[in-house]
């Protein structure tokens, strides 16, 4: 895939992500779950047609659904994963640490700085 191609579509995935989460009540309550349903149930996959809270990455998931298939991603799934990582990790957020954050308004700031790093602001 060409490079300004890529980079089109993970722009793409990171924005639409940001759109599922503008509701603060679409994140988890749970911090370990993927994804939630009404009750705050835990669901395993974010596709799941009863999930209507996720984290960040079981709604980065949700988005990108086309190529998401358990056992293999494709290549701007973990684009814009890296991104995101990217993103966290300059603003003193760790994955790999606290891999869910809860914060709504740090989410939303999350993936500001996730768009403009990946269209290479």
């Amino acid at each position: 895939m060409r490079a300004d191609r890529r980079t089109s579509q993970v722009v793409k995935i990171l924005r639409a992500t940001k759109a599922l989460l503008k509701t603060p009540g679409k994140l988890v309550k749970d911090g370990a779950h993927v994804a939630e349903d009404r009750q705050g149930g835990e669901l395993y996959r974010p596709q799941d047609p009863r999930a209507c809270r996720f984290c960040v990455m079981g709604a980065l998931e949700r988005v990108h659904d086309g190529a998401v298939v358990y056992g293999g991603v494709d290549d701007t799934y973990w684009a814009a994963r890296n991104v995101l990582s990217n993103a966290a990790n300059k603003a003193g957020f760790d994955f790999h640490r606290d891999p869910i954050p809860r914060n709504h308004k740090l989410v939303m700031k999350l993936f500001t700085r996730a768009i403009k790093i990946a269209q290479g602001e």
